[in-house]
């Protein structure tokens, strides 16, 4: 899930500031006299800029004055969007002073404004390289990195510039909650369960522990699935009570969140609650009519309460949803075997071992603890011959 960046220059000058506008960056702090300068080049400087400047003046200031006269005129291009303009200005700026990290964070905004992340992130870099105790590079390379997907930088950076400045954490609490979370799905993906739940626990501390207006804000729907995936680790745990309990805040944040509800649906299943399973389970189709697994959960319910008929439906709508979903296949075929529909019960069974092969063990489990007609042995070695000798559909 990703939040877009807004590519204009008014958002980095509202969330960003241009320099030295905020968090005390005075002007011409970082100017340092560098003697690679030549007369010559300063005066070709010089008289580009009264070339481009209203009110030029007729005497050529020190360097140090022409590095703070271009800055200066760079932040005004970029308050008129004047990208391009903006940046010349503080290539120039640059150009007299090579130390001025003023110069390369503003042009690091403007071409990250003209969508230019690459050379935005690089010129954040060179700022933050240059003066690493000012919070605004950090803050820009962050979000930038956010947006190409670079999660483990964009944290760093996030975390960086609140170190520099604590009150940053309030305002960044959406961004640090999209970063942490979409760290956490990466995480999850490549098996790394335990660093993906300490993400998505992060998730949640960055928008709900920083400030209220977080949670009434528009991350609530990160919340909402940091919680249900958290929720889904802690029922690979066999933690029941504590995935209930994500999978409750996040509908509270997001009661249209189908997953969810199944999920909820689910562990109320294993726990024996099948009414709770049932009524989580059929809300969940009820705001996703096509999500197969919850006609699965509530079929299974159904099936533990004795609702033959209502648990057949529900496969049934499962293996339309997803005809190659093994376990649909297994719950409608003992189903089936338990109606005495022998055949057609068999012919499932072999189905979902064609599509899994290793849920054999557990289908021999179901047949042999599952109360059948009288044929019940016949059932068995019928079943185990077909098995053995492979059988389509």
């Amino acid at each position: 899930m990703e939040i877009p960046l807004f590519w204009t220059a008014r958002f980095f000058r509202v969330v960003l500031g241009l320099l030295p506008l905020c968090m005390g960056w005075s002007a011409g702090q970082n100017v340092e006299v560098a003697p690679s300068i030549s007369r010559q080049d300063r005066l070709r400087l010089w008289e580009l800029y009264v070339s481009r400047n209203i009110r030029p003046s007729n005497e050529m200031p020190e360097r140090k004055d022409m590095v703070r006269s271009y800055v200066e005129r760079g932040n005004e291009w970029l308050q008129k969007d004047r990208l391009d303009l903006a940046a010349a200005d503080f290539a120039i700026a640059i150009e007299l002073d090579p130390k001025c990290a003023e110069a390369y964070h503003n042009r690091g905004i403007a071409h990250a404004a003209g969508g230019d992340r690459d050379a935005a992130i690089a010129d954040f870099t060179k700022a933050i390289a240059i003066r690493s105790d000012v919070s605004q590079p950090y803050l820009g390379r962050g979000l930038l990195r956010l947006g190409k997907g670079d999660f483990d930088g964009a944290i760093m950076d996030f975390e960086a510039s609140i170190a520099i400045v604590p009150k940053l954490r309030q305002s960044l609490c959406s961004q640090l909650a999209q970063a942490y979370f979409n760290r956490a799905v990466d995480r999850q993906s490549s098996g790394d369960r335990e660093a993906a739940f300490r993400d998505y626990s992060a998730a949640i501390g960055a928008g709900t522990g920083s400030s209220k207006h977080c949670v009434e804000s528009g991350i609530r729907n990160f919340l909402a699935a940091a919680y249900n995936n958290r929720g889904n680790l802690w029922t690979d745990q066999g933690m029941f009570e504590e995935a209930v309990a994500d999978f409750s805040r996040a509908l509270e944040l997001n009661a249209s969140l189908p997953e969810a509800y199944q999920n909820r649906a689910a562990v109320r299943a294993r726990k024996g609650d099948m009414d709770g399973a049932i009524a989580d389970s059929s809300r969940a189709i009820q705001v996703e009519p096509q999500l197969a697994a919850a006609y699965q959960t509530r079929g299974g319910a159904l099936y533990a309460k004795g609702d033959l008929e209502g648990a057949l439906s529900d496969f049934n709508r499962a293996i339309q949803l997803q005809p190659r979903s093994p376990g649909a296949y297994v719950n409608r075929g003992i189903i089936r075997l338990v109606q005495g529909n022998h055949g057609d019960g068999l012919k499932d069974l072999d189905y979902a071992l064609e599509l899994n092969p290793r849920l054999g063990p557990a289908v021999d489990t179901l047949l042999r603890t599952t109360r059948l007609p009288k044929e019940h042995k016949a059932i068995i070695e019928l079943w185990s011959k077909r098995r053995s000798g492979g059988s389509g559909r």
